[in-house]
């Protein structure tokens, strides 16, 4: 008998990406699982098992949290690890409002460590400027820097959780598979650390 321990339901999305997150067990054995709230949410559902595949091939030492979609696609299971999130390691470090440089370096080269073949140098498409927008004239730097195959922008030291078998991504929900600035991974991770930090 499956039980129910804690819901949140994203419903401010498009359609096609309201889900809901549930923390439940069954058997005695606790599970994650996300489930679209539409028929249009299916495929991104399905999506979970593509994305844990080029993870697992692309990362180097960041394992991924594996996954099961039901066969209606409308549910991925995952299961619950136990250990801490790389931020909450952070923050036991934190004096004087500063986190020591070293440690924020070590968790950015866990998040960016990949396989030499899965980079490339960035360039604009198509897909890019739909979910980003335009870049402006002025954004040379950014024209010229790297790019994964496939980036996921939400891998967060709050997403990063450090078990007994190694350090594990949780949520990999946002996973673009066109060229995204590493650079810009590595702000997004930063600011909302620094973020998270402010709010105490």
């Amino acid at each position: 008998m499956k039980k129910i321990n804690f819901v949140k339901y994203n419903k401010t999305r498009r359609e096609a990406f309201q889900i809901r997150t549930s923390l439940v067990e069954e058997n005695g054995l606790p599970y994650v699982e996300k489930t679209a709230l539409t028929a249009e949410g299916i495929p991104h559902i399905r999506s979970f098992e593509e994305k844990y595949k080029n993870l697992t091939e692309q990362n180097q030492g960041l394992h991924v949290a594996d996954v099961t979609v039901s066969s209606d696609g409308t549910t991925a299971r995952f299961a619950f690890l136990k250990g801490e999130t790389y931020a909450e390691i952070l923050g036991r470090q934190i004096v004087n409002g500063k986190v020591p440089e070293a440690s924020l370096e070590d968790g950015i080269s866990m998040i960016l460590k990949v396989h030499d073949d899965y980079m490339t140098p960035f360039h604009i498409t198509p897909e890019f400027e739909e979910v980003f927008g335009v870049l402006p004239d002025t954004a040379e730097q950014i024209r010229r820097d790297w790019a994964f195959k496939h980036s996921n922008i939400d891998c967060l030291f709050e997403n990063i959780m450090m078990t007994e078998d190694g350090p594990y991504c949780l949520d990999y929900e946002w996973v673009f598979s066109f060229p995204v600035p590493v650079n810009f991974i590595k702000f997004r991770v930063l600011y909302y650390f620094m973020s998270s930090i402010k709010a105490f």
